[in-house]
Protein backbone atom coordinates (compact mmCIF):
# COMPACT_ATOMS: atom_id res chain seq x y z
CA UNK A 1 0.00 0.00 0.00
CA UNK A 2 2.83 2.41 0.81
CA UNK A 3 4.41 1.84 -2.58
CA UNK A 4 1.11 2.58 -4.29
CA UNK A 5 0.75 5.88 -2.42
CA UNK A 6 4.31 6.82 -3.36
CA UNK A 7 3.60 5.92 -7.01
CA UNK A 8 0.42 8.00 -7.08
CA UNK A 9 2.08 11.07 -5.57
CA UNK A 10 4.80 10.96 -8.23
CA UNK A 11 2.67 10.23 -11.28
CA UNK A 12 -0.59 12.13 -10.72
CA UNK A 13 -1.80 15.43 -9.37
CA UNK A 14 -3.43 15.11 -5.97
CA UNK A 15 -5.59 17.70 -4.29
CA UNK A 16 -4.82 19.12 -0.88
CA UNK A 17 -8.13 17.70 0.33
CA UNK A 18 -7.27 14.19 -0.84
CA UNK A 19 -3.84 14.36 0.79
CA UNK A 20 -5.36 15.64 4.03
CA UNK A 21 -7.89 12.81 4.10
CA UNK A 22 -5.20 10.23 3.44
CA UNK A 23 -3.01 11.70 6.18
CA UNK A 24 -5.95 11.45 8.59
CA UNK A 25 -6.30 7.76 7.74
CA UNK A 26 -2.58 7.14 8.25
CA UNK A 27 -2.74 8.98 11.58
CA UNK A 28 -5.28 6.42 12.77
CA UNK A 29 -2.76 3.64 12.15
CA UNK A 30 -1.02 4.35 15.43
CA UNK A 31 1.26 1.31 15.62
CA UNK A 32 2.51 1.80 19.23
CA UNK A 33 -1.03 2.34 20.53
CA UNK A 34 -2.31 -0.70 18.62
CA UNK A 35 0.58 -2.80 19.86
CA UNK A 36 -0.01 -1.68 23.45
CA UNK A 37 -3.67 -2.65 23.21
CA UNK A 38 -2.79 -6.03 21.69
CA UNK A 39 -0.19 -6.77 24.36
CA UNK A 40 -2.57 -5.86 27.17
CA UNK A 41 -5.03 -8.31 25.65
CA UNK A 42 -2.30 -10.95 25.36
CA UNK A 43 -1.38 -10.38 29.00
CA UNK A 44 -4.96 -11.01 30.11
CA UNK A 45 -5.18 -14.09 27.87
CA UNK A 46 -1.97 -15.42 29.39
CA UNK A 47 -3.35 -15.15 32.92
CA UNK A 48 -6.40 -17.11 31.77
CA UNK A 49 -4.15 -19.74 30.17
CA UNK A 50 -2.20 -20.28 33.38
CA UNK A 51 -5.46 -20.67 35.29
CA UNK A 52 -6.67 -23.24 32.77
CA UNK A 53 -3.40 -25.15 33.11
CA UNK A 54 -3.79 -25.24 36.88
CA UNK A 55 -7.35 -26.53 36.55
CA UNK A 56 -6.44 -29.09 33.89
CA UNK A 57 -8.73 -27.56 31.23
CA UNK A 58 -5.83 -27.37 28.76
CA UNK A 59 -2.59 -29.33 28.44
CA UNK A 60 0.97 -28.21 27.83
CA UNK A 61 0.82 -30.02 24.48
CA UNK A 62 -1.81 -27.51 23.35
CA UNK A 63 0.69 -24.74 24.05
CA UNK A 64 3.36 -26.28 21.86
CA UNK A 65 5.48 -27.95 24.54
CA UNK A 66 5.42 -31.66 25.27
CA UNK A 67 5.11 -33.27 28.65
CA UNK A 68 4.59 -31.62 32.00
CA UNK A 69 0.85 -32.19 32.29
CA UNK A 70 1.28 -34.81 34.98
CA UNK A 71 3.71 -32.55 36.83
CA UNK A 72 1.49 -29.49 36.86
CA UNK A 73 -1.24 -31.57 38.41
CA UNK A 74 0.49 -31.96 41.77
CA UNK A 75 1.35 -29.42 44.45
CA UNK A 76 4.99 -29.05 43.41
CA UNK A 77 4.03 -28.60 39.77
CA UNK A 78 1.49 -25.94 40.67
CA UNK A 79 4.21 -24.08 42.56
CA UNK A 80 6.37 -24.12 39.42
CA UNK A 81 3.38 -22.95 37.38
CA UNK A 82 2.73 -20.07 39.76
CA UNK A 83 6.40 -19.11 39.49
CA UNK A 84 6.15 -19.26 35.69
CA UNK A 85 3.06 -17.04 35.70
CA UNK A 86 4.80 -14.48 37.88
CA UNK A 87 7.69 -14.32 35.39
CA UNK A 88 5.20 -14.12 32.51
CA UNK A 89 3.59 -11.04 34.03
CA UNK A 90 7.02 -9.52 34.62
CA UNK A 91 7.97 -10.13 30.97
CA UNK A 92 4.74 -8.72 29.56
CA UNK A 93 4.83 -5.65 31.79
CA UNK A 94 8.45 -4.98 30.86
CA UNK A 95 7.64 -5.20 27.15
CA UNK A 96 4.59 -2.96 27.49
CA UNK A 97 6.55 -0.36 29.45
CA UNK A 98 9.31 -0.39 26.82
CA UNK A 99 7.04 0.15 23.82
CA UNK A 100 7.84 3.85 23.46
CA UNK A 101 11.60 3.33 23.48
CA UNK A 102 13.70 3.20 20.29
CA UNK A 103 14.75 -0.38 19.43
CA UNK A 104 18.29 -0.32 20.83
CA UNK A 105 17.19 1.17 24.15
CA UNK A 106 14.25 -1.23 24.30
CA UNK A 107 16.49 -4.23 23.64
CA UNK A 108 19.00 -3.08 26.26
CA UNK A 109 16.25 -2.71 28.85
CA UNK A 110 14.77 -6.14 28.12
CA UNK A 111 18.03 -8.06 27.67
CA UNK A 112 18.70 -8.83 31.37
CA UNK A 113 15.20 -10.26 31.80
CA UNK A 114 15.46 -12.30 28.60
CA UNK A 115 18.88 -13.62 29.66
CA UNK A 116 17.50 -14.69 33.02
CA UNK A 117 14.74 -16.60 31.24
CA UNK A 118 17.17 -18.34 28.90
CA UNK A 119 19.28 -19.42 31.87
CA UNK A 120 16.35 -20.51 34.06
CA UNK A 121 16.62 -24.22 33.30
CA UNK A 122 13.40 -26.00 34.26
CA UNK A 123 11.81 -22.83 35.60
CA UNK A 124 9.71 -20.45 33.48
CA UNK A 125 9.42 -22.94 30.61
CA UNK A 126 6.21 -21.45 29.19
CA UNK A 127 7.23 -17.82 29.53
CA UNK A 128 10.52 -18.55 27.77
CA UNK A 129 8.58 -19.63 24.67
CA UNK A 130 7.25 -16.08 24.23
CA UNK A 131 10.57 -14.26 23.98
CA UNK A 132 11.24 -14.84 20.23
CA UNK A 133 7.65 -13.91 19.35
CA UNK A 134 7.78 -10.68 21.34
CA UNK A 135 11.08 -9.75 19.69
CA UNK A 136 9.62 -10.37 16.22
CA UNK A 137 6.53 -8.29 16.98
CA UNK A 138 8.70 -5.42 18.17
CA UNK A 139 10.78 -5.43 14.99
CA UNK A 140 7.71 -5.57 12.75
CA UNK A 141 6.10 -2.69 14.64
CA UNK A 142 9.24 -0.57 14.25
CA UNK A 143 9.22 -1.10 10.48
CA UNK A 144 5.54 -0.24 10.10
CA UNK A 145 5.86 2.84 12.30
CA UNK A 146 8.71 4.07 10.11
CA UNK A 147 6.78 3.47 6.87
CA UNK A 148 3.68 5.27 8.11
CA UNK A 149 5.66 8.28 9.32
CA UNK A 150 7.56 8.46 6.02
CA UNK A 151 4.30 8.44 4.06
CA UNK A 152 2.90 11.26 6.18
CA UNK A 153 6.02 13.33 5.54
CA UNK A 154 5.74 12.63 1.80
CA UNK A 155 2.13 13.79 1.82
CA UNK A 156 2.98 16.96 3.74
CA UNK A 157 5.90 17.74 1.42
CA UNK A 158 3.88 17.27 -1.78
CA UNK A 159 3.70 20.47 -3.80
CA UNK A 160 6.51 22.26 -1.97
CA UNK A 161 9.50 23.35 -4.05
CA UNK A 162 12.18 22.95 -1.40
CA UNK A 163 10.66 20.93 1.46
CA UNK A 164 12.15 21.33 4.92
CA UNK A 165 11.04 18.70 7.41
CA UNK A 166 11.17 21.28 10.20
CA UNK A 167 8.65 23.48 8.39
CA UNK A 168 6.09 20.83 7.51
CA UNK A 169 2.71 20.97 9.22
CA UNK A 170 3.33 17.81 11.23
CA UNK A 171 3.82 17.17 14.95
CA UNK A 172 7.34 16.22 16.13
CA UNK A 173 6.31 12.65 16.92
CA UNK A 174 5.52 12.09 13.23
CA UNK A 175 8.80 13.46 11.88
CA UNK A 176 10.85 11.61 14.52
CA UNK A 177 12.72 8.51 13.38
CA UNK A 178 11.38 5.58 15.45
CA UNK A 179 14.74 3.81 15.29
CA UNK A 180 17.01 6.42 16.89
CA UNK A 181 16.31 8.71 19.83
CA UNK A 182 16.37 12.44 19.04
CA UNK A 183 16.73 11.90 15.29
CA UNK A 184 14.34 13.05 12.59
CA UNK A 185 13.40 11.20 9.44
CA UNK A 186 15.63 12.07 6.50
CA UNK A 187 14.13 14.28 3.76
CA UNK A 188 16.28 14.96 0.70
CA UNK A 189 15.63 16.37 -2.77
CA UNK A 190 12.48 18.00 -4.07
CA UNK A 191 9.67 17.41 -6.54
CA UNK A 192 9.80 14.00 -8.21
CA UNK A 193 13.27 13.40 -6.76
CA UNK A 194 12.26 13.69 -3.12
CA UNK A 195 13.40 10.88 -0.84
CA UNK A 196 12.08 10.36 2.69
CA UNK A 197 13.37 7.58 4.89
CA UNK A 198 14.20 6.23 8.32
CA UNK A 199 17.72 5.01 9.02
CA UNK A 200 16.31 1.58 9.83
CA UNK A 201 17.37 -1.14 12.23
CA UNK A 202 21.12 -0.55 11.88
CA UNK A 203 20.66 3.03 13.10
CA UNK A 204 22.92 4.33 10.32
CA UNK A 205 22.02 6.79 7.58
CA UNK A 206 22.90 4.79 4.46
CA UNK A 207 21.86 7.62 2.16
CA UNK A 208 18.41 6.33 1.33
CA UNK A 209 19.51 2.87 0.22
CA UNK A 210 16.58 0.50 0.33
CA UNK A 211 18.64 -2.57 -0.62
CA UNK A 212 18.30 -5.69 1.44
CA UNK A 213 20.90 -6.51 4.09
CA UNK A 214 20.35 -9.78 5.94
CA UNK A 215 16.79 -9.80 4.67
CA UNK A 216 15.99 -6.24 5.78
CA UNK A 217 16.39 -2.89 3.99
CA UNK A 218 19.29 -0.68 5.05
CA UNK A 219 17.01 2.36 5.17
CA UNK A 220 13.21 2.32 5.25
CA UNK A 221 11.32 4.77 3.10
CA UNK A 222 10.27 5.86 -0.37
CA UNK A 223 12.04 7.61 -3.20
CA UNK A 224 11.80 8.23 -6.95
CA UNK A 225 10.23 5.52 -9.06
CA UNK A 226 12.47 2.94 -10.63
CA UNK A 227 13.23 3.13 -14.33
CA UNK A 228 10.51 1.63 -16.56
CA UNK A 229 10.94 -2.08 -17.11
CA UNK A 230 12.70 -3.01 -20.34
CA UNK A 231 10.59 -6.09 -20.96
CA UNK A 232 7.48 -5.14 -22.88
CA UNK A 233 4.33 -5.43 -20.85
CA UNK A 234 6.01 -5.13 -17.44
CA UNK A 235 4.94 -2.29 -15.16
CA UNK A 236 7.53 -0.33 -13.19
CA UNK A 237 7.37 -0.82 -9.44
CA UNK A 238 7.78 2.07 -7.01
CA UNK A 239 10.96 2.04 -5.00
CA UNK A 240 10.58 1.25 -1.32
Amino acid sequence: AGGSINHTLRTAETSATARSELDALLAQLDIPASQRSAMLGERAMGVTTFEQLRSGKISTEELGTSGGGWFFGNWLGRAYLNDDESKYLELMDANINALDLPPKQREAKLQPLEDSLNNAGFRHMLTRLLVPALQSVGKASDRESARIRVLRVLLAAEGTTAPDINKLDLPPEVTADPYVANMQLQLNGSGDDIVVYSVGANGIDDGGKFDQADGQPLDIGYGPLLEPAIVEGENPEPSQ
